[in-house]
């Protein structure tokens, strides 16, 4: 079964109450909405999880170095759309002051990157 994921928009929205930033992320995948008994197709899902928790993880740090000013947390809308758009989960993902500071430094820490990327995909596995 072919999965095609397409990145369909992604919105910046800015809250005016607490200064948070907010991405809006929203893919099509029938991931969520598929059983996953045999182990093919547990596979599969973790590796589109995989996949799109390195997607998450370079839009944000595109984010912070296109906007120096942000210092808190950010909230990631991440949303899993069905083919015909009909059904959908949603999926709130923060990115903690202390991903933010690491992003924005002007040395790497490989360690925290990985730290991320695992923390988000293990959220959305349990999330699904």
């Amino acid at each position: 079964m072919k999965y095609i994921i397409f990145f369909l928009a992604i919105n910046f929205c800015f809250s005016q109450e607490n200064n948070s930033r907010e991405i809006e992320i929203k893919i099509v995948s029938e991931i969520p909405f598929t059983n996953n008994r045999d182990e093919i197709q547990k596979f599969k899902t973790a590796y589109e999880v995989r996949v799109w928790s390195g997607e998450i993880l370079n839009l944000v740090y595109e984010k912070i170095k296109s906007e120096p000013l942000i210092s808190d947390a950010i909230v990631v809308e991440f949303r899993i759309y069905n083919k015909n758009r009909s059904r959908f989960v949603e999926i709130p993902i923060l990115v903690s002051d202390e991903f933010i500071k690491v992003f924005k430094s002007e040395i790497p820490d490989r360690d925290m990157y990985i730290r991320f990327i695992k923390n988000t995909y293990e959220w959305i596995l349990r999330s699904m």
